[in-house]
């Protein structure tokens, strides 16, 4: 246990160390982050304020916005990062130290990911708090006793989509295209920008049974308090059990036929 512990710091430290040397990576964040918070505050006052709130459960367009920027960029970070990682690897020729690592693949990736999403929890953390200090229109109910165990389980999810996508990657590395498509498809139809009730009637069938429209549906109710805290964690922690158990599965069968065939670094 001590070692896997010292593994997970080393790679943490490497990671937030090369990330320290870019000296204006906070400077562009806060900046960045404000740019963008001033064009979604600007763009809801623009917005037929009566018939939005009216579809949304009483939030007006800005605060809408603001948690669907939250969940693309923790839904997207989630899903890239480990196919990423493997792309990355395999184009540095250094792949082979992960497969002769003996903490095995999936639990030395999911290690590596974790700095990454880390780096995603800040980014979004900075652009919460700057819209609520500087005094935008942002109606959240930030109950952290429900939030934080909410978000590490979407972090499951999503993360497990990544390993599905990573195990793709390990038979053959032009699956690398489709994950972009899969997450064009996945926010257009969470609704993350606009209520799905906005959609086209054929594809708003579709959005009902997307498990992001899920996931960012109930992320709205649980920061607006328009939900009962305890039944959106069970739903999630069953969703995270499930989905893990399976991602598991696949990529350890993937993995072990792709050593196999021979194209495990193939790139």
């Amino acid at each position: 246990m001590s070692n896997h512990l010292n593994l997970f710091i080393a790679i943490f430290k490497k990671n937030i160390l090369n990330r320290a040397g870019y000296k204006l990576f906070l400077f562009y964040l806060i900046f960045g982050s404000i740019m963008e918070i001033l064009v979604y505050f600007i763009t809801n006052k623009f917005i037929d304020n009566p018939t939005f709130v009216r579809n949304t459960s009483g939030m007006n367009y800005f605060t809408f916005i603001i948690i669907g920027y939250a969940f693309t960029d923790l839904f997207t970070s989630s899903t890239y990062t480990v196919s990423g990682l493997i792309s990355g690897e395999r184009a540095q020729g250094t792949f082979e130290h992960f497969l002769l690592s003996p903490y095995g693949l999936y639990l030395l990736l999911l290690m590596n990911s974790i700095p990454e999403l880390t780096k995603t929890f800040f980014r979004i953390s900075i652009f919460i708090l700057i819209s609520l200090f500087l005094g935008f229109e942002l109606n959240l109910h930030l109950h952290f006793i429900y939030l934080i165990p909410f978000l590490i389980l979407a972090t499951i999810i999503f993360l497990s989509f990544s390993m599905i996508f990573a195990a793709l990657l390990l038979y053959n590395w032009r699956f690398m295209h489709l994950i972009g498509v899969f997450i064009s498809i996945s926010t257009i139809f969470s609704g993350a920008f606009y209520p799905t009730i906005f959609l086209p009637s054929q594809i708003r069938n579709i959005a009902a049974y997307m498990p992001f429209a899920f996931v960012v549906e109930n992320l709205r109710s649980l920061l607006t308090g328009n939900s009962k805290p305890f039944f959106i964690l069970l739903y999630m922690s069953f969703a995270a059990i499930t989905i893990g158990i399976v991602s598991y599965m696949f990529f350890t069968a993937f993995e072990n036929y792709s050593k196999k065939r021979g194209t495990i670094l193939h790139y």
